[in-house]
């Protein structure tokens, strides 16, 4: 089956790659079908070889600004009409693809006062990262239903794995350069994936459309996650008092954005964020991997 992967040189991208070659098929980038050195799916493109396309992956995105203000309208550029123009290619050459498997994030749903938090629940987010995948999702949606393609759409948390992007990756290099604070006591889960996991579960559900949570089924603790990175690297960590935090967090409400804590950070990095993944689970007959086993295995 010959397979259409977007952002195949980014973090996921290059595990799914690997992985659906390994399994025998025929991986394309944009690049190839459009006879490009690099396509920008900001922009409108067309694709200049013909190749009937069985299933698009579409994993190209833009996940972190780094909190600039002049990065929220790429969210919107990348995510949405990033989404629309590679779906406009598609219409223009006539690729009908049986499949459109789509990387969204379960900051969709916001933060809600619940656990467990199911594909039912509103999508309530409102960052310009959530409101840009719930854009291309509800896009993703239309389109899929006038073109006759079945849609999987895929909500991740945050991912795990060998060079990681974003959040994730801030935090290993914190650790890595001894400046890296934790709060004390602070027990809050957080629901996170494996990025082989994401590579494992796309050939599975080529005949399973819908949206899924795919989560670990762990949801380990943020000190859990720390303390594993610390052990990996050998390297410690510090602890910051609870009444420190709050303490500085105030101070950073009325300081510039760059300031490494305020009460938003805080109230972010003291709640419990995980979500239900049982209905990926019981539709193909799938169990996660365990992240922090995983990275207790890893030299990063």
């Amino acid at each position: 089956m010959n397979v259409l992967l977007t952002g195949r040189t980014g973090f996921i991208g290059k595990v799914v790659e690997k992985q659906l070659i390994c399994l025998g098929f025929k991986v394309y980038s944009l690049e190839d079908l459009c006879n490009l050195k690099r396509v920008d799916i900001t922009s409108e493109f067309n694709f200049m070889s013909f190749v009937d396309i069985d299933i698009v992956v579409h994993v190209a995105g833009y996940i972190n600004p780094d909190g600039l203000v002049e990065g929220n309208e790429h969210f919107n550029n990348v995510n949405f009409r990033g989404s629309k123009n590679l779906c406009n290619a598609l219409d223009n050459v006539g690729f009908k693809p049986k499949v459109f498997i789509f990387l969204s994030s379960v900051a969709v749903y916001g933060t809600p006062n619940c656990e467990f938090i199911s594909e039912e629940n509103p999508r309530l987010g409102k960052s310009p990262y959530a409101l840009s995948k719930i854009l291309a999702e509800d896009f993703l949606k239309d389109w899929s239903e006038v073109s006759k393609v079945d849609l999987v759409v895929l909500r991740l948390p945050l991912v795990v794995g060998m060079n990681p992007n974003g959040n994730l990756k801030k935090m290993i290099n914190a650790i890595k350069n001894n400046y890296y604070f934790r709060i004390s006591n602070n027990k809050a889960r957080k629901s996170v994936i494996w990025v082989e996991d994401i590579a494992s579960v796309i050939p599975l559900l080529i005949n399973h459309p819908g949206i899924y949570n795919l989560t670990d089924s762990m949801h380990p603790t943020l000190w859990e996650i720390e303390e594993v990175f610390a052990k990996i690297l050998k390297k410690r960590i510090w602890t910051l008092p609870h009444y420190l935090a709050v303490f500085l967090a105030k101070i950073g409400d009325i300081l510039p954005v760059r300031f490494p804590l305020n009460s938003k950070k805080l109230e972010k990095l003291e709640r419990t964020l995980i979500f239900d993944n049982s209905k990926i689970i019981n539709t193909i007959n799938w169990w996660p991997k365990d992240v922090i086993d995983e990275v207790c295995q890893c030299t990063f």
